[in-house]
């Protein structure tokens, strides 16, 4: 299991040395951008994803909850390896391809994000062309709340791309993640997750890392 702090949740007046203290023990960074339109928030912007950039070299999930994904494609800062993820519910289904094959050629690893309440089969047609799929496990725009056990949709999707005869993309969970849960969700075939107060809830995120870890195989 991949583990992907959620810097939202982190302390954001301390990130530089929040990063730096957690670098060596984490996969990577889940960095949620909102744009106060498809979700009642406003996160961050290109500027502050730059920076990110230039303190850490571990792959960067950008998980885009805005209108306008393709508007986003060429404003932010990535390397190689960074994935470019945004909402099926927020792009009309005739212009998913087209957002999906040109982050893809501008060099991003790309996939799709599923609410809660959405049907796998959103995805379906396009599952050959992600790298990722993302299955929320809340309803996006806020940190902090209660896990939605949408795990079943990972079975869902394996069966799906076995049926379709293509390779899944990674399965990907985010929202709500905590040690009573992330071993549930790993035996669900979920290999990636964004965790938020689960590592930066109390003082030790280090601990609280290793903790999830442990908690993953069980």
């Amino acid at each position: 299991m991949k583990i992907f702090p959620s810097l939202i949740s982190a302390n954001l007046l301390q990130l530089g040395a929040v990063v730096q203290t957690i670098d060596d023990h984490v996969d990577g960074y889940h960095l949620d951008i909102m744009d106060d339109h498809f979700v009642p928030n406003l996160t961050w912007g290109p500027a502050f994803i730059a920076a990110l950039r230039r303190i850490t070299k571990k792959p960067f999930q950008i998980h885009l909850m805005v209108d306008n994904p393709a508007a986003w494609i060429s404003r932010l800062a990535f390397n190689s390896g960074d994935s470019f993820i945004f909402h099926v519910e927020a792009v009309a289904d005739s212009g998913i391809h087209t957002v999906l094959r040109d982050a893809r050629s501008a060099g991003w690893r790309v996939g799709l994000a599923l609410n809660p309440g959405t049907q796998v089969e959103r995805v379906g047609q396009h599952l050959a062309s992600m790298d990722e799929v993302l299955l929320m496990s809340v309803n996006p725009g806020f940190s902090g709340q209660s896990f939605i056990d949408t795990s079943a949709k990972a079975t869902q999707l394996t069966a799906l791309s076995g049926k379709l005869n293509v390779k899944m993309p990674v399965m990907c969970m985010d929202g709500g993640i905590n040690e009573s849960n992330i071993g549930s969700i790993a035996n669900a075939g979920v290999e990636l997750v964004g965790a938020a107060s689960a590592v930066f809830g109390g003082n030790n995120e280090v601990e609280n890392i290793k903790k999830l870890r442990i908690a993953a195989t069980r």
